[in-house]
Order: C-alpha cells, then sequence, then structure tokens
C-alpha cells in the first residue's frame, strides 16, 4: 500500500490490517515533536507484525523579558522555569542579562511558567505557555516590595 495513513490512538499505537506480504516503512509525524521515517521492513503474511518507532521530542524557544513599573528593564532578575503540571522547577535559576532578557529552550510537551525575582521586588509569574517550534515571547512586568 502506498500513501496509506492513519492517527494513533492515545497510546501511540497505529494499526494496518490486512496489508499483503512484501517490505514497508512507516512515516510518523506529530506537529511541535518531530518526524521520524523507519527502514524498510518485512511483512509476513498471517501474524501480528510490529514496527517501533520512536519520535524524537523538539523544543520551542520562550524569550523572557522583564522589566520594572516604569518598563525599564530588570537585569540581574533570577528566573525560574516551572513545570505547569508538577508545580516544580525545571532546570537551575537563570538571570536576566542587560536588557531585561533571557531565553529558554522548552521542550514541546511542557506546559511551563515563569517566575522572576528582581532585587527589592515581588517575584512576578507568568501564565502557563507551550514551547512550539520556534519561538514565543513572555513578558514580566515586576513590583516594587513593600519595605518595613
Amino acid at each position: 500500500i502506498i500513501g496509506s495513513e492513519t492517527v494513533t490512538g492515545t497510546n501511540g499505537i497505529a494499526s494496518f490490517p490486512r496489508l499483503e506480504a512484501g517490505g514497508y516503512f512507516v512515516f510518523a509525524f506529530k506537529p511541535g515533536f518531530g518526524e521520524k521515517t523507519s527502514n524498510i521492513f518485512d511483512i509476513k503474511p498471517r501474524q501480528e507484525n510490529r514496527q517501533e518507532l520512536v519520535i524524537p521530542i523538539g523544543s520551542g524557544s520562550v524569550q523572557v523579558s522583564v522589566s520594572d513599573e516604569e518598563q525599564q528593564p530588570v537585569a540581574g532578575a533570577t528566573i525560574s522555569v516551572i513545570d505547569a503540571f508538577t508545580g516544580e522547577k525545571t532546570g537551575q535559576d537563570q538571570l536576566s542579562d542587560a536588557r531585561g532578557i533571557k531565553e529558554f529552550q522548552i521542550r514541546a510537551d511542557k506546559r511551563v511558567y515563569f517566575v522572576a525575582k528582581g532585587t527589592n521586588s515581588l517575584p512576578t509569574t507568568t501564565s502557563p505557555v507551550s514551547a512550539s517550534l520556534g519561538s514565543m515571547a513572555a513578558k514580566l512586568p515586576m513590583r516594587a516590595a513593600a519595605t518595613a
């Protein structure tokens, strides 16, 4: 069969019933993750034939921009990446550069949010985002912390 296609179930399994014996290959694609093509393999008649294909998980970049109440960049703000599902930090904290910017590579299968903390400011949190292949930006306007 040339050009036959199907969609996997939630378990990632696709089925092509009643194939004729012969050589085949599998091509799989998932937006935001990537694609993969198998080597050619033989289908044997009257038995279950399996071919496993693992698609690499892609990533995208998210540029975080930290600014103060006057919309001025905040250099040296500590930025944490938090998994929106587990609430746990993913990786090490990073610092914004002199322009108040830091870029992060985020796996396409993750939904995260960012928390930034500058000197004398309250922590600021973004809404959760998912990185697609490509890039996006998240802005974190900070407010000054109250002093006692």
